[in-house]
């Protein structure tokens, strides 16, 4: 993991959360491991520090995230995302 967010929020569909070490933009393989609160819609986005909305992906794939595939638990729920800037193709 290159990097870590403890505290998240969820909304229209998208998780958001600010990480201070974090550059100014996204790079491809860099992997943020995100305490997720709420379980997802379908096709579910990140967001982080603002640098915009990328979609999630089914690991390795370029099919969107169902609905309901990142689970809330318990707020100890940690799921890790590779980053990638376009779907893998």
């Amino acid at each position: 993991t290159d990097f870590y967010c403890d505290s998240s929020s969820y909304g229209n569909n998208t998780y958001s959360c600010s990480i201070t070490e974090y550059s100014e933009k996204y790079y491809n393989g860099d992997s943020i491991a995100i305490k997720i609160l709420t379980t997802n819609g379908n096709a579910p986005q990140l967001n982080i520090n603002g640098f915009g909305n990328i979609g999630i992906y089914d690991d390795n794939t370029e099919k969107p995230l169902e609905a309901n595939k990142l689970l809330y638990s318990d707020s100890a729920s940690l799921k890790l995302f590779p980053i990638a800037t376009k779907p893998p193709s």
